[in-house]
């Protein structure tokens, strides 16, 4: 398949809460493409997004779950040629871990590489306020600048996602570890103001929270 900004920005939203997930299903081995996020956060995200790109790129209707005892999203695709599209593109099959990869086809072209990196940080990306405080025994003085970060397990998916914003000019910070994760992160104005300029934010909880720390600063 021809791959266009759409199917990458799913591709990214697959790097981020997708997997190739097996079962046994009585002698067969079966495979589905199945992603999951967090219900609140991210319903708005996939109804206005992904779910319209993959019915548009592979037709059928796929729907929503809502995972009410943990509250979680499922978003599960068993159609044959989309588990194939995932695969022809390297995605492993099973935990992602490092072998976690993002597809050279799409880093060859800087249209595809953006939405890759925007679906990316619709689904493992967050954008919250800059803090600090005064000093030691008084409180804290809240600057409204926004950080934009990412946290992945995947230390290969953080070090390409570093180095490409810094192609278009975005400054980004070391790479540090929490926990087992992976994490850079945008503390610069400039390079948060780009970054909305350049990856832009389709997902409508990650857009209204930058629209309202930048509205705050005015």
């Amino acid at each position: 398949m021809l791959l266009n900004e759409d199917l990458a920005e799913v591709v990214g939203a697959f790097i981020g809460d997708g997997c190739l997930s097996t079962y046994n299903e009585g002698k067969r081995r079966r495979t589905v493409v199945l992603f999951t996020g967090n219900w609140n956060n991210e319903e708005g995200y996939y109804r206005t997004k992904i779910v319209p790109a993959i019915r548009e790129l592979f037709g059928g209707q796929r729907k929503l779950y809502h995972r009410k005892d943990d509250d979680s999203l499922r978003y599960v695709l068993c159609d044959k040629k989309i588990i194939d599209f995932f695969i022809s593109l390297g995605m492993p099959v099973g935990v992602k871990g490092n072998r976690l990869r993002i597809p050279q086809e799409i880093l060859e072209d800087d249209g595809l590489t953006k939405a890759c990196i925007r679906g990316i940080f619709n689904t493992d990306g967050s954008i919250y306020r800059r803090y600090s405080k005064k000093y030691s025994g008084h409180t804290r003085a809240y600057r409204n600048y926004a950080i934009i970060q990412f946290k992945m397990k995947s230390r290969e998916v953080i070090r390409c996602l570093k180095s490409r914003l810094e192609r278009y000019g975005i400054k980004v910070n070391r790479a540090t570890k929490v926990s087992n994760c992976s994490v850079i992160r945008i503390t610069d104005q400039k390079g948060v103001s780009k970054f909305a300029e350049v990856i832009g934010f389709t997902h409508p909880y990650h857009k209204k929270r930058y629209e309202d720390i930048i509205a705050s600063e005015r």
